[in-house]
C-alpha cells in the first residue's frame, strides 16, 4: 500500500513541477521585458514566448475544467472552490495575462493599477485570502518599467492592491459562511430525510420511528466510542447507497471544516480503493489530504489514514475510517482495533436497514392498495397510465418512464412517456423483433441493466425508435394468462441506481396494470357491444334512433337542415340461398366498411336490420343526401366481393328524407322507408327522394 502511494506522490511532484516550471519561466522573460522595445529584444523569441505561453493557458484551463473541478469539490450551492496552490497558480496566470496585455498594448499602462484593481476584485470572488495576499506581490513584481505602477513607488502600489484584495476577500469570505451554514443545514435536512426516512413522509408507527432514532443515535456514539479508542482526529463510516456511490452515514471529528452535504460522493478518493479491493488501506503520510479523504471542506493537516471495509455476507456495505494530524500514527494494533469494530458497525447497518425496508415496503404496500382502489373508478386506460407513471416517478425517479403496450395486431407503440426526457417518443410505434421490449414480452421475463450496456447489444425499442443509452435500465413486462400486453420501461442516469425493493415494487405494480388494463378493454367490449353492430362494426339501431333524437334537436335549435338515408341490399336473400349465409355475412361486411368509408366525421352510418342500413347526415338537405346515396349506390354497384373464388356483385335501393319541422325519428325514418320501398317497386338499383315518391307512385299505376 505504501509503494502504491508513493507511486502517486511522484506523479503529484511531477505535474506540479511542471505547473510551477512554465508560469516561472514565462514570468522570468516578461520580467526581462521580452515584449518591450529595448535593443537587442528578439522578436521571434518574444513570438515564441507568446504562443507557448497561450497554448499552455488554455491547456490548463481545459485541464481545470475536466478534472480539477473533482478534486477541488463542487460545494452544495454550486461554489467552485480554488484553495492553496491551485488558487495560487490560477491567480498567477491572471496576473500573466495582464502584464503580456500591458508589454504588448503600452498605451494601457497610465491604468496599470485600475487594470490590476479589477483583476483582484475578480479573484476575490474565487480565491481566499491567504491567495489574495500572494498575487498583488508578483502583479508588482511583473511591473518593471511600467511608469504607472512606480509612479507612487512600488511600495505604495503594492499596498495599494493588498488593500484591495484584503477588502474585497473579506466581504466574499463573509457572504461564502453565510451561504456555507445554510446550504449545510439544508443538505443535513434532507440527507436524513432520503437515507434515515424520518419525516412527514413516514407512514409508520411511532414505535418503529423511535427505534430508528435510537439506532442512528448509538451508531453515532460507537463511531465516537471508536475515534478515542484509536486516538484519531476524526473517525467516518461511509455507506454504499442505492445509486452504488459512498456516502457518509456518520462521522465524528475534531475539526469543523468537514463536507456534510447530502450524497457526498467518495468515489474518487481512498475509499474507492478500499470498496474496490475489500481490503484495508493504510497510508502513513498524507501529501494531498483533500485528494485522499475527501471530506474535509478545508486545508486540515491529516498526515496519516487507516480504513477497513464493512463486509456484509459477500457484499461490501461501506468503510470505517480514521485519520489522525500525526504522520504514521496507526499501528496493527490500531487495525485490530477498526477490524473488531466494522462487525459492530455491520450490525447496527444491517438493523437500520432492516427497519428502512420495514418502513419502504409499508409505504409502498399503501400506494398499491390506493392504486388497486382507484382501479375500479378509473375512466379509461389513458388516465391508468397516467397514474402508474406518476406513482414510477415518485418512486424511484427516473431520468425516463414510458408503457409501451400491445395492440389486437401485434403493433407495439410506446402509449405514455411520463418524463420530460423523451416525451418525443411518446405515439411512435416500433417493430418488437428488433429490441429488448420485445424480447422481454416474448420470453415473460423482466430485464434490468445496473450497469451501462455494450453498444453491441439490442436498442430498448428499436433502429428506428432509439432510446438514449442509461446507466440503468429496468424493462418488465406485464400480461394477463400468460398473454403479453406492454412493458413499463424504466431508465436513469446513474448505475446501480435501483434496489431488489424497486424491482419488486415495479414487478407488483405491473401485475396493477394488467388487471386495470383488463379491466378497461372488458369495459370498452361491453359497450361495443351494447353500441355497435359486430358483423359490420357500425353503430346498431339503438345508438342511431337515439343520436337521431339529439341531432333533430340541434337542428331545430340552429335552424339547419337534417336529413337521412335509408339502403337495402337488393336480392340479399338470394345470396344467402345460393352462397350460403358465411357469403351473405362476407356481403354485409363489405357494404359496412364502404358506408364508412364515404361517411364524413359528422355523419353517422347505421346497420338498423338485416340487410337494411341507414346513414344520418347532419346539416345536409334532402338534395344533398340524394348526391351522397347516388355515390354509394354507384360503389355498391362497382364492389366485387370474392367468396370461395367466385365474384359477387350486388346493387342496393335506397330512400331519403329530410326532417320535418315538429317531426321524430320515427316519422322521418317512416318517409324515407316508404321512398325506399318506391326505388324497389320500381326497378331496383336507384335512390328516390321523398319528394319524388308521388311522381315514381304514378309510374307505377
Amino acid at each position: 500500500m505504501r509503494g502504491r502511494a508513493d507511486s502517486v506522490s511522484f506523479k503529484t511532484l511531477r505535474s506540479k513541477g511542471v505547473r510551477i516550471a512554465v508560469p516561472a519561466v514565462y514570468a522570468a522573460l516578461l520580467m526581462l521585458r521580452v515584449f518591450g522595445e529595448e535593443e537587442g529584444t528578439s522578436g521571434t523569441l518574444a513570438l515564441i514566448a507568446l504562443a507557448c505561453f497561450t497554448l499552455y493557458l488554455g491547456w490548463r484551463l481545459v485541464d481545470l475544467a475536466r478534472t480539477e473541478k473533482v478534486k477541488s469539490g463542487t460545494r452544495g450551492d454550486g461554489e467552485l472552490k480554488l484553495t492553496g496552490i491551485l488558487g495560487v497558480e490560477i491567480g498567477f496566470l491572471s496576473i500573466l495575462a495582464l502584464a503580456t496585455l500591458h508589454q504588448l498594448l503600452p498605451i494601457l499602462d497610465p491604468w496599470w493599477s485600475t487594470s490590476h484593481v479589477i483583476l483582484i476584485a475578480g479573484l476575490a470572488a474565487i480565491l481566499r485570502i491567504p491567495e489574495l495576499i500572494v498575487l498583488p506581490i508578483c502583479a508588482v513584481a511583473l511591473a518593471v518599467g511600467i511608469e504607472a505602477a512606480w509612479e507612487f513607488k512600488w511600495l505604495i502600489a503594492l499596498g495599494h492592491l493588498e488593500a484591495v484584495g484584503l477588502t474585497v476577500g473579506l466581504v466574499f469570505s463573509v457572504e461564502r459562511a453565510k451561504l456555507h451554514r445554510v446550504t449545510k443545514s439544508m443538505e443535513r435536512l434532507r440527507l436524513e430525510a432520503e437515507h434515515l426516512e424520518i419525516g412527514p413522509s413516514a407512514q409508520t408507527g411511532s414505535g418503529k420511528k423511535g427505534e430508528l432514532t435510537r439506532l442512528n443515535e448509538v451508531l453515532y456514539n460507537y463511531l465516537k466510542e471508536v475515534k478515542i479508542n484509536t486516538n484519531a482526529h476524526c473517525a467516518v463510516l461511509a455507506v454504499r447507497a442505492a445509486k452504488g456511490n459512498l456516502y457518509v452515514r456518520e462521522l465524528v471529528s475534531d475539526s469543523d471544516k468537514i463536507r456534510e452535504e447530502a450524497g457526498l460522493d467518495l468515489t474518487g478518493s481512498s475509499f474507492a480503493w478500499i470498496l474496490r479491493n475489500r481490503k484495508a488501506l493504510s497510508i502513513a503520510s498524507i501529501s494531498e489530504p483533500g485528494d485522499v479523504l475527501g471530506y474535509y471542506s478545508g486545508r486540515v493537516p491529516a498526515k496519516s489514514f487507516m480504513g477497513v471495509p464493512v463486509i456484509n455476507g459477500e457484499r461490501v456495505e461501506g468503510v470505517l475510517a480514521i485519520d489522525s494530524l500525526e504522520a504514521g500514527k496507526f499501528s496493527d494494533d490500531t487495525l485490530s482495533v477498526l477490524n473488531v469494530a466494522t462487525h459492530q458497525a455491520s450490525t447496527l447497518l444491517s438493523q437500520i436497514t432492516q427497519l428502512e425496508q420495514v418502513r419502504r415496503e409499508a409505504r409502498d404496500f399503501k400506494c398499491l392498495h390506493d392504486l388497486a382502489k382507484k382501479l375500479v373508478d378509473l375512466g379509461g386506460s389513458e388516465e391508468l397510465l397516467t397514474l402508474v407513471l406518476n406513482i414510477v416517478n415518485e418512486r424511484i425517479n427516473p431520468t425516463f418512464s414510458a408503457i409501451v403496450l400491445l395492440d389486437e395486431e401485434e403493433n407495439l407503440k410506446i402509449e405514455k412517456v411520463g418524463t420530460k426526457r423523451g416525451e418525443e417518443f411518446e405515439g411512435r410505434e416500433f417493430d418488437a423483433a428488433q429490441g429488448l421490449v420485445g424480447w422481454a414480452l416474448d420470453s415473460g421475463q423482466y430485464l434490468y441493466y445496473e450497469k451501462p450496456r455494450p453498444s453491441s447489444r439490442r436498442p430498448v425499442f428499436s433502429d428506428q425508435v432509439k432510446l438514449p443509452e442509461f446507466q440503468t435500465l429496468l424493462i418488465h413486462p406485464f400480461s394477463r394468462k400468460e398473454q403479453p400486453l406492454g412493458a413499463l420501461v424504466v431508465g436513469l442516469d446513474t448505475p446501480m441506481a435501483m434496489d431488489t425493493s424497486s424491482i419488486a415494487f415495479c414487478d407488483i405494480l405491473c401485475q396493477q396494470i394488467a388487471l386495470g388494463l383488463l379491466q378497461i378493454r372488458t369495459m370498452d367490449r361491453l359497450k361495443a357491444m351494447a353500441t355497435t353492430d359486430e358483423l359490420t362494426k357500425l353503430k346498431n339501431r339503438r345508438v342511431f334512433f337515439s343520436t337521431a333524437e339529439e341531432e333533430i334537436k340541434r337542428a331545430r335549435r340552429y335552424v339547419a337542415p337534417l336529413s337521412v338515408i335509408i339502403l337495402d341490399l337488393d336480392y340479399f336473400k338470394k345470396i344467402n340461398d345460393t352462397y350460403g349465409h358465411p357469403a351473405g355475412d362476407e356481403v354485409l361486411r363489405k357494404l359496412g366498411a364502404l358506408l364508412a368509408e364515404h361517411a364524413r366525421d359528422t355523419d353517422l352510418p347505421a346497420r338498423i336490420g338485416g340487410e337494411e342500413f341507414a346513414m344520418l347526415l347532419p346539416n345536409t338537405d334532402e338534395e344533398g343526401a340524394k348526391r351522397m346515396a347516388e355515390r354509394i349506390r354507384k360503389a355498391v354497384a362497382e364492389l366485387k366481393v370474392v367468396w370461395e373464388k367466385r365474384t359477387l356483385h350486388m346493387h342496393i335501393s335506397a330512400g331519403v328524407a329530410q326532417v320535418l319541422d315538429d317531426e321524430t325519428a320515427e316519422k322521418m325514418l317512416e318517409r324515407a322507408d316508404q321512398a325506399m320501398y318506391c326505388a324497389k317497386e320500381n326497378g331496383r338499383n336507384r335512390v328516390v327522394p321523398f319528394s319524388s315518391v308521388k311522381e315514381y307512385l304514378s309510374w307505377s299505376a
